[in-house]
């Protein structure tokens, strides 16, 4: 069988276009894990630079210490359950934005295990009396408050705490 010339730059063509198709399958994959890895980075380094913040604030530091030890919002003075809130209001709002990410598929669910998902603070019962006051209300989704709640186990504690 005799292969004219055209059909030879015909398939070297093809095989040319189906490399190429590839290369870029490859770019593509590539590119994908770098903009998670960034995505990742970001998180860790804000979540870093929250805990850096608290270690740097004595009253904060402080009145995180009491709520592990238990106390709720009236054993702790006007001053700290002012700091509290704030560091509760903005920690609430990067998880918000962490579950966003998630929800539109540019982080898998290692982020519920990680970046600042603190299960001990987020069963203080100066968190949760926080959460169903105010918190829980304020600049987050339904849909995140239904999956927070469920996550730690939320809806099951007395909410008078």
């Amino acid at each position: 069988m005799k292969i004219d010339v055209s059909q030879t730059i015909s398939i070297l063509a093809n095989v040319g276009v189906i490399a190429g198709i590839l290369f870029l399958a490859v770019e593509l994959q590539q590119n994908t894990a770098s903009i998670e890895g960034s995505t990742y980075q970001a998180m860790s380094d804000i979540a870093v630079n929250q805990w850096q913040g608290v270690s740097q604030d004595t009253l904060l530091s402080v009145a995180l210490s009491k709520t592990f030890q238990g106390l709720v919002q009236e054993d702790l003075s006007e001053e700290e359950n002012s700091k509290l809130t704030f560091f509760y209001y903005g920690m609430i709002q990067r998880l918000q934005n962490t579950y966003d990410q998630y929800e539109a598929g540019l982080v898998d669910d290692r982020v519920f295990r990680s970046y600042g998902w603190n299960y001990t603070l987020f069963n203080t019962g100066h968190f949760r009396s926080y959460w169903f006051r105010f918190g829980s209300r304020t600049s987050t989704s339904n849909e995140f408050r239904q999956f927070f709640e469920e996550w730690f186990e939320l809806e099951r504690i007395d909410q008078s705490q």
